[in-house]
């Protein structure tokens, strides 16, 4: 999701615990939940940051494997597919949560914290696009 704040053009980025690579805030549906739900649920677990369904714009779809195959330290390989989200309304101080962030930021969106997560790239041209051409991005 990208959280857009701190100055013009800045959006938040987390540093995960397990491999110190920047992404933006990201996680994955429990039964029963939505896109929308699930997005406000990790948002709010992972940065302390809450927000409300309505405020979430949906922009992309990300699912093309040769980018959103993910490995996880276990070893284990899921093929990810993701809604996209950016969010300008937001309340909350930011407080990451330790098992899974270490560190928390707003970036330019032109100049992401490195190492980046792949998958983050590709969400931060689809984003690009969409600002571009008010069009949804599937990808």
């Amino acid at each position: 999701m990208l959280v857009l704040g701190g100055q013009e053009g800045h959006a938040l980025f987390q540093r995960r615990a397990d491999n110190g690579v920047w992404e933006l805030p990201a996680g994955g549906c429990e039964p029963g939940q939505s896109f929308r739900t699930a997005a406000v649920t990790e948002l709010f677990e992972e940065t302390g940051i809450v927000a409300k369904a309505e405020d979430l714009e949906p922009f992309a779809s990300l699912s093309d494997p040769s980018i959103h195959t993910l490995t996880y330290p276990n070893g284990d390989q899921v093929q990810a597919f993701a809604m996209c989200f950016v969010l300008a309304n937001w309340e909350g101080s930011l407080s990451p949560e330790e098992s899974e962030v270490s560190d928390l930021g707003f970036f330019p969106l032109a100049d992401p914290p490195s190492p980046t997560h792949t998958p983050t790239l590709e969400v931060l041209k689809l984003y690009a696009l969409f600002q571009k051409t008010g069009v949804f991005q599937a990808n």
